[in-house]
């Protein structure tokens, strides 16, 4: 039946089906054949969740490739929800290396603005180091796969840049998390993020979704 099925041989799925006991995934029962054993039911469950989560991203990377407004919208919904909980986090959490590098990744926002960039990469190495900070791998991981699919960070710095401001809010922000203040990191992290909502729903479309690079030129 197996060979039927996945178009191989005997001797393949015997080799195959030795492995699977070998490494406890499953047991012989007499002369009936195999059954999984519940490592391999486990295993076969993590197998299912993979597939699943893999799904997930293409779903999110097919919202990406719309280019809708209300797709970004939607992005920065989820920014709050993440980073104001991030921030919160590591304004109790964050050591004195932490914040010497956070301050450093604000240096190098500030003298890039100064010369003229948008200071794309800058803006999410201070977002993601307040991340790494807070020291919750999954709101990390979360926010990673929030900004970097479809480049949405480099549209939402494009805008910071042109009309919002981020190096005031950051510099505010760091300011409450060095304060250990964890509730005014959170609120002025959600201010910052609604500022951009609040720029994003009043722009034109065309606007928006015009080439960051023919803007800057």
């Amino acid at each position: 039946m197996l060979c039927s099925k996945i178009d191989t041989s005997q001797a393949n799925i015997g080799r195959i089906l030795h492995l699977l006991e070998e490494r406890g995934l499953v047991e012989k029962v007499s002369n009936k054949g195999r059954v999984l054993t519940e490592e391999g039911k486990n295993h076969f469950q993590r197998l299912q969740q993979d597939i699943q989560s893999k799904e997930y991203v293409k779903v999110l990377l097919d919202l990406y490739s719309k280019n809708d407004k209300q797709v970004y919208l939607d992005i920065l919904e989820a920014r709050i929800l993440l980073e104001t909980k991030t921030a919160e986090l590591a304004a109790i959490r964050a050591t004195e290396e932490d914040l010497r590098e956070l301050e450093q990744i604000l240096e190098r926002h500030r003298s890039a603005r100064a010369l003229g960039r948008p200071a794309e990469h800058e803006n999410l190495e201070f977002h993601y180091k307040i991340a790494e900070i807070a020291g919750n791998p999954v709101i990390y991981h979360l926010l990673k796969l929030v900004l970097t699919q479809h480049s949405a960070y480099i549209q939402f710095s494009f805008m910071d840049y042109t009309l919002v401001g981020s190096t005031l809010f950051h510099s505010q922000i760091l300011g409450a998390i060095k304060s250990r203040d964890g509730k005014e990191a959170a609120s002025l992290m959600y201010k910052h993020l609604n500022a951009l909502v609040k720029t994003l729903t009043d722009i034109e479309h065309s606007y928006l979704f015009s080439s960051p690079e023919t803007e800057r030129s």
